[in-house]
């Protein structure tokens, strides 16, 4: 348990095992057996027995949903889970892959309509584009003006893109979670 934060209130078994630098946030309820990974955030959980959430998982979210895992379950690296909305995760279920995520909620339309993530509660519609205008068209009729400026900023400011193997990812999920941290 080097360097790990575990909020007050965390339910725990002293057979546990918890990773280095994890953080267990609010609303975390671990079943006896549970092993927790190094680097793990999250939030808003129920764990059971003996199943294991590796290394550099995240939960993260908004609104007042929970995550429920089953028993004898496996949550691979650097797997994101999002509490948005309700997930619950049956007995023996395996998610293996590396970076898989399971969103409940899409922020797409709120970057269509420029909705600010400060203000990801507001209302917003959902609507059809067609696809069949030609590019200039749909970025001077569709894409709202705030993000036509931002695009033409970074091709003045000549962006640069890397591109990253598995061993970006580590990056990616330092920076979602500094994000995160600066949105609530």
């Amino acid at each position: 348990m080097a360097g790990a934060q575990i909020t007050k209130g965390t339910k725990l078994y002293s057979n546990n095992i918890i990773g280095i630098d994890a953080k267990l946030y609010e609303n975390v309820v671990l079943s006896p057996g549970v092993k927790i990974g190094n680097y793990v955030s999250i939030s808003n959980i129920q764990i059971g027995e003996n199943s294991i959430i590796e290394s550099w998982v995240v939960c993260t979210g908004f609104g007042k949903g929970k995550i429920k895992i089953g028993q004898n379950c496996y949550i691979g690296v650097y797997n994101v889970l999002d509490w948005s909305d309700d997930i619950t995760i049956g007995n023996f279920v395996h998610i293996a892959g590396p970076s898989t995520g399971l969103w409940t909620h899409t922020s797409a339309p709120m970057c269509l309509n420029s909705i600010p993530l400060s203000e990801k509660s507001k209302k917003f519609q959902t609507g059809t584009i067609d696809l069949n205008n030609s590019e200039k068209e749909l970025f001077e009729n569709v894409i709202h003006s705030k993000r036509r400026n931002m695009i033409r900023k970074a091709e003045k400011s000549v962006v640069t893109l890397t591109k990253y193997g598995p061993e970006g990812l580590s990056i990616y999920f330092y920076i979602m979670r500094d994000m995160q941290k600066k949105q609530v």
